[in-house]
């Protein structure tokens, strides 16, 4: 849902850390409301404990909880948020971050609930929009999530999170121009966030458009070499276009980056197979179908590999289950199957 991405636009709020080590009210403060979230934990618990700012309490638990959620560390930043609302019921921003871990534990409701409430309390604020419109994305309810995203525009146009997550529900209804025009505008305004130009590209490609969406990969390679989605995306369309001795480099990284992304290992499984490298192929494949089990392309491709090894039964079965998930898989790699006869 993209939720951990919309997150740190809520901890940017944060101030300084101030020097380690001093105790005093004002000190504690600045390490609890500091960048180190380690410190900020426990100055955050000692001023709860002292009760030295007995009027700051909800302020306390709520910066305390955004740093137990920025460790994952959910139902301890869930209890701080609940502790946020006990003691101020009209704090916007506890419904929103509440909403945002519950979402994140897969608690849908909940979350919509309370993200319905930030907005009650606070019809002016964007996050909560931002928020909610992921949820709704991910129950398949595009329209509302279009509507909700809209209105984070409307709200804070100078964002380009709001242009970003609209141009990624417009692709999931196939609204292609759309999504550009919003990739367009999330460029227009953050020219230097990475994030826009794979969004971008990633739009480019399925429209058709493979030297766009390869310099925007550049790009955002170029602003952040640690973009893991940038280098799946540019390994990909490179072993489309058939640089595979620079495709394989990016997809190693991407792997390095996030080991445990199933689109970074089918993406290299998918350059092996171009490659001709059948076992390394089914290795990453077996990978990825670990981690996501119901991938039909990654499913039907291990296939392919599996019958150039010559195990025909294994190729079979995985064709078959991949058919059972989607029926037009072998037509939608139609491509794929040509270049390896």
């Amino acid at each position: 849902m993209r939720l951990r991405f919309l997150l740190f636009a809520l901890l940017a709020c944060a101030a300084l850390a101030a020097p380690a080590g001093a105790q005093t009210p004002a000190d504690l403060r600045a390490r609890c409301q500091g960048t180190d979230v380690d410190a900020a934990i426990a100055a955050c618990s000692e001023l709860i404990r002292s009760g030295q700012l007995p009027t700051e309490l909800p302020s306390l638990y709520f910066t305390r909880g955004s740093a137990f959620l920025a460790k994952g560390a959910y139902d301890k930043a869930k209890a701080d948020f609940d502790q946020t609302i006990k003691l101020d019921p009209n704090a916007a921003g506890a419904y929103v971050m509440r909403g945002n871990v519950e979402a994140t534990l897969g608690q849908a409701e909940p979350a919509l609930a309370d993200f319905g409430e930030a907005i009650r309390l606070n019809p002016k604020g964007d996050a909560a929009y931002l928020y909610r419109g992921s949820v709704y994305r991910a129950q398949g309810r595009l329209d509302q999530a279009i509507a909700d995203y809209d209105q984070a525009v409307a709200l804070n146009p100078k964002v380009p999170v709001g242009y970003i997550e609209r141009a990624r529900t417009h692709v999931m209804q196939g609204k292609y121009d759309l999504a550009l025009a919003d990739d367009n505008q999330a460029v227009k305004v953050a020219p230097k966030l990475a994030a826009a130009y794979t969004n971008r590209a990633l739009v480019e490609r399925t429209m058709g458009q493979p030297q766009l969406a390869l310099a925007d990969f550049d790009q955002a390679l170029e602003l952040d070499p640690s973009d893991a989605t940038a280098l799946v995306g540019r390994c990909f369309s490179r072993g489309l276009a058939g640089s595979l001795d620079q495709a394989l480099p990016d997809c190693d990284d991407a792997v390095r980056l996030q080991p445990r992304n199933p689109d970074a290992l089918a993406t290299r499984a998918f350059t092996y197979l171009l490659l001709g490298n059948w076992k390394a192929a089914v290795a990453d494949y077996d990978a990825s179908l670990k981690l996501d089990p119901r991938q039909a392309a990654v499913l039907y491709a291990r296939g392919l590999a599996k019958r150039k090894l010559g195990d025909a039964k294994g190729a079979d079965a995985d064709q078959a289950a991949a058919t059972i998930i989607d029926p037009k898989i072998a037509q939608a790699l139609a491509s794929v199957i040509a270049r390896l006869k």
